[in-house]
């Protein structure tokens, strides 16, 4: 479980970083494009500063995304330390019940002993 765990939350910050790729790509492009295109036309600044703005929102956006990840993230990371000290635990009481058993096998034969005696 702690595999799957840590493996799906790789996976999502994976795909999050691809995203950001892409998105940073498309903008570059449309800006460039954009700017081309505004020179030929005569630039219209209001436009421009619009799509800026937009862009900014995006990646505002994304940072806001990436950090719920991290908290996610950390969350289940605390979560995994929990069920690795609940394993942990597990393993003790099963120690501590297979001694039980010894013992009372113990007892058992030193009180059928003491009755033949």
């Amino acid at each position: 479980m702690e595999n799957h765990i840590l493996r799906s939350t790789t996976d999502m910050c994976d795909l999050l970083n691809k995203a950001l790729e892409h998105y940073h790509a498309f903008k570059l492009q449309y800006i460039t494009n954009n700017l081309v295109a505004r020179q030929e036309d005569g630039p219209d600044d209001e436009e421009i500063y619009s799509v800026v703005n937009a862009f900014h929102e995006v990646e505002r956006l994304w940072k806001n995304v990436e950090k719920h990840i991290e908290e996610e993230k950390e969350k289940k990371h605390g979560m995994m330390k929990r069920i690795a000290q609940f394993n942990h635990l597990l393993v003790v009481v099963r120690y501590v019940k297979e001694n039980l058993n010894t013992m009372r096998d113990i007892m058992q034969n030193l009180e059928d002993r003491v009755k033949c005696h």
